[in-house]
C-alpha cells in the first residue's frame, strides 16, 4: 500500500531553485513572523529575487537557493544507502532579539493538540531540569490568526554529525534517545494529556 506525497512524488515544476510548494506557506507569513520576532532567510522574503539570476553562478552554490534548512541528507556509514530527510512543517530562522538560530515548526490542527502540550510539559519545571530529560527546549509559541501554532526550538546539529566513531558512542547515544524515566515523568505526562 503506497501513499502519494505531493512534495516528494509530485511532478517537478518551475526553474531550479524556485520556491517550492512546501515553502510558500512560510513566504506568505514572513512579515507576521518578523513582527513576532523571527527573521526568515532572504529566500522567504516576499520580494526575493534569486542571487544567481543574470550571473554565471550555478544556483546550488548560492545560499538563497538552499531550500528549507531543516531538511538534510543522510548517508549511512556503509555509503550504500542514501536517505533524504524532509521535515515539511519546519524551517530555520533567526531570533531577532539575540541572533540565535532557531527552528520553527507549524503544528497542523488535524494532527492533534498533544505535541505542543508535551513540549510545554518537558520545557517547564520540574521536568526541564531533570538530567534524564533529553528533550529539546521549547523557546516560544507563535500564534498567528487563523493558523496553527508554530513552536520554536533551538536549531540543532544533525544526529549523525559528527559521526559516531565507536560502538560505545553509539550505545550511549541510543541509550539517551530511548531513555524512559521510571514513574514520575510518565505520571506527569499522562495527567497532562487527560482533560
Amino acid at each position: 500500500m503506497s501513499q502519494h506525497i505531493d512534495f516528494i512524488d509530485g511532478p517537478l515544476t518551475g526553474s531550479p531553485g524556485d520556491i517550492g510548494e512546501s515553502e510558500k506557506w512560510w513566504v506568505e507569513r514572513q512579515q507576521a513572523l518578523e513582527q513576532a520576532g523571527y527573521l526568515l532567510r532572504s529566500r522567504y522574503q516576499p520580494d526575493w529575487k534569486p542571487s544567481w539570476g543574470g550571473t554565471k553562478k550555478f544556483f546550488v552554490d548560492c545560499e538563497d537557493a538552499q531550500r528549507v534548512r531543516v531538511s538534510d541528507n543522510f548517508f549511512l556509514p556503509t555509503g550504500y544507502l542514501y536517505l533524504r530527510f524532509q521535515i515539511r512543517l519546519g524551517i530555520d530562522a533567526t531570533r531577532i532579539s539575540d541572533g540565535k538560530q532557531v527552528m520553527l515548526k507549524r503544528l497542523p490542527f488535524h494532527e492533534g493538540p498533544y505535541e505542543l502540550e508535551i513540549n510545554k510539559l518537558f520545557s517547564t519545571e520540574p521536568l526541564f531540569s531533570n538530567p534524564r530529560n533529553h528533550c529539546v527546549q521549547l523557546l516560544d509559541v507563535i500564534r498567528l490568526p487563523n493558523d496553527p501554532p508554530i513552536i520554536v526550538h533551538p536549531l540543532l546539529r544533525p544526529f549523525y554529525d559528527p559521526r559516531l566513531q565507536t560502538y560505545g558512542e553509539f550505545v550511549t547515544f541510543f541509550a539517551q534517545i530511548c531513555e524512559v524515566s521510571p514513574v514520575y515523568p510518565l505520571l506527569a505526562l499522562s495527567s497532562c494529556l487527560v482533560y
